[in-house]
C-alpha cells in the first residue's frame, strides 16, 4: 500500500452464518510498518514478522447490499464479535 501501512483483506468467518443471496461483508486490516520498511528491508516477508506494530491500527469492515453501502472503521482493529455485531444490524436494518 505504501511504505508506512499494509493492507490485507481478511477471511470472514463462518461462525457469522448465511448472508443474505444480494449481502456482501468485507473485511480489510490495516497495519503500520515499523520504521516504513518491511522487515530485513525485502518485500515478500511475512506480514507478521516484527515489522509490524503488535495491534492492527484500523479494520475496515464494508457492508453492502442493493440499496446500502456501509463502511465501519474501527480504531485498534476488531474481532469476530464486531463483525457479527455489524452484519446483525445490517441484516435488521439498524445501518443505514
Amino acid at each position: 500500500m505504501t511504505k508506512l501501512w499494509d493492507c490485507t483483506r481478511q477471511e470472514i468467518p463462518a461462525e457469522i452464518g448465511a448472508l443474505p443471496e444480494d449481502m456482501e461483508v468485507s473485511w480489510y486490516r490495516y497495519m503500520v510498518r515499523k520504521d516504513g520498511i518491511r522487515s530485513g528491508g525485502q518485500e515478500g516477508n511475512d506480514p507478521q514478522e516484527d515489522a509490524y506494530e503488535a495491534e492492527p491500527a484500523v479494520d475496515e469492515v464494508i457492508l453492502k447490499d442493493k440499496r446500502r453501502l456501509v463502511v465501519l472503521d474501527y480504531g485498534g482493529g476488531t474481532d469476530l464479535d464486531g463483525i457479527k455485531e455489524a452484519v446483525d444490524a445490517f441484516k435488521e436494518g439498524n445501518i443505514q
